[in-house]
């Protein structure tokens, strides 16, 4: 790590380094290309690399909470999100170790803890000190907050439910609802699933009607043929008749399900 700290700006150029080693002489260890460095300015420069340090890192993901409040039927979310990236470094058992582990920088995320940690326009910089003979632990933790606002009652019950399961609050108020909640959705699926089962059987009639009605082209209505197919769709039409009526009781199910939703949501308040 070069710091400007002269009174100009130094200019991009090679850079040659070099360590004291024990006996006290010079040893080259690397030449790297120096960037301009403005005055006052600090970057980091790749020279050599340390094969006898050994660093592991594992991105543990993305984990958040949600915590909302809800007034006159407007739901407030704040999700906090928090990325961890875990470290193990193992130096040389003769020497310590001074290492600067960098994350990709993303917007919207920052750094939970600001000790050790260093922000650059393109990187999250995170500075761990490396005793020689052990293995040092060390994590970075970036978090981010985002607020969601949305009212209750443009979300269908489902939608609502989900909302609700999502929230990090506690209380009585808030798990007796989701409870009734999930009780109204249950007896919506069931019913719109009917209403579906309804579809398919109707359609499936109506394709054999189309047939019945065609043979009865080439044949006389009079005959024991005839008649056998006018029974069967007397017979169908009947059946159309009562999957109408099954379809205006799953209606109306569903709609008094939806206003007993609404009013579970009215009254809830975190």
């Amino acid at each position: 790590r070069i710091v400007d700290d002269g009174p100009t700006a130094l200019p991009s150029g090679i850079l040659t380094a070099f360590e004291t080693a024990e006996t006290g002489a010079l040893e080259h260890v690397g030449d790297a290309v120096l960037p301009s460095v403005g005055r006052g300015e600090a970057k980091f420069l790749s020279f050599a690399l340390d094969v006898r340090t050994e660093i592991r890192r594992t991105d543990r993901g993305v984990s958040r909470t949600s915590l909302g409040t809800i007034v006159d039927g407007v739901l407030r979310t704040t999700v906090r999100s928090r990325h961890t990236f875990d470290y193990e470094i193992t130096p040389p058992i003769t020497e310590d170790r001074t290492v600067v582990v960098e994350e990709t920088r993303v917007g919207g995320w920052m750094p939970a803890a600001t000790d050790g940690v260093e922000d650059t326009p393109t990187h999250h910089r995170l500075r761990v000190v490396a005793p020689k003979g052990t293995t040092t632990k060390a994590a970075l933790v970036l978090e981010r907050t985002d607020l969601q606002t949305v009212g209750l009652s443009t979300l269908a019950p489902g939608d609502l439910l989900v909302r609700l399961r999502g929230l990090g609050n506690d209380g009585p108020a808030l798990r007796e609802a989701i409870d009734r909640l999930a009780a109204v959705v249950a007896e919506i699926d069931r019913a719109e699933a009917q209403k579906t089962r309804n579809q398919q059987e109707r359609e499936k009639i109506v394709a054999d009607q189309e047939r019945l009605r065609a043979n009865l082209q080439s044949v006389c209505a009079g005959t024991d043929l005839g008649r056998r197919y006018l029974r069967t769709l007397d017979t169908q039409e009947n059946r159309l008749g009562d999957l109408e009526k099954s379809d205006r009781a799953a209606a109306e199910t569903v709609a008094a399900r939806r206003r007993d939703a609404e009013e579970i949501v009215a009254t809830l308040k975190l």
